[in-house]
């Protein structure tokens, strides 16, 4: 297949002005938001749904990051057990950006024997996302 974008790793910033890189790991990036649906007789028994408008629109970005002793990967693991929220960038290898307000949660360490450490965590937007291709 011609034109395809390979999986690398994601550089992921923290705060307004992102100099400190959190780390970089394999990502999951889901867009959430449900259509709006509306009735109306004209037609029939099919549903109908307002043509650019979602309800709930989130981006949920979810992955592993091979633990760091940098204060700014420390600062996200006290934002993950605060429930505190600041603003992300992540940054894909072909240049594309999701930048906004997100609250990393669901923090889980992995720790094998003789292995890196790696920290799993799930970054929740909490208002608007700007995305850049």
């Amino acid at each position: 297949m011609a034109g395809e974008s390979n999986g690398t790793t994601v550089i992921v910033q923290k705060s307004s002005t992102p100099a400190d890189i959190v780390g970089q790991g394999e990502f999951s990036v889901n867009y959430g938001g449900e259509p709006i649906t509306f009735d109306n007789k004209s037609a029939g028994d099919w549903v109908l749904r307002m043509d650019g408008e979602l309800s709930g629109r989130e981006v949920v970005i979810s992955g592993p990051l091979t633990y760091s002793s940098d204060q700014s990967y420390k600062d996200v693991r006290a934002d993950a057990l605060a429930g505190a929220q600041d603003d992300y960038t992540l940054t894909f290898p072909n240049g594309e950006k999701v930048e906004g307000k997100f609250m990393p949660h669901g923090m889980s360490d992995t720790l094998p024997r003789g292995g890196a450490i790696v920290t799993t965590l799930t970054f929740s937007s909490n208002g608007a996302v700007t995305h850049t291709a």
